[in-house]
């Protein structure tokens, strides 16, 4: 994980849009989602494991990752309204 630099606030804390690719805990989402973010580094997976990407400043970093059965978000799908339940209706149905 890296911090952010000092160029962005920091801790990133609001709502900030996620472009995700085609994975079905994405379904029934609609395109480019708003999620809640409160975090002050970001993560460089070194695998191709990335499934959302979000940028702040002109930083984009990985916002959402999957491994098989493993899932790793850097936002909160907790506080992300009607969208974050849907995500966690459809990690519950996977």
């Amino acid at each position: 994980v890296i911090r952010f630099p000092k160029a962005v606030k920091v801790p990133h804390i609001g709502w900030n849009g996620v472009r995700f690719s085609n994975h079905p805990i994405f379904n029934d989402i609609p395109e480019n989602p708003w999620f809640y973010f409160v975090h002050s580094y970001y993560p460089v997976p070194s695998e191709d494991v990335i499934i959302g990407k979000t940028n702040y400043g002109d930083i984009e970093f990985a916002s959402a990752i999957s491994k098989d059965n493993i899932f790793g978000f850097q936002f909160h799908p907790e506080k992300s309204s009607k969208i974050g339940l849907r995500l966690i209706e459809n990690f519950v149905k996977l």
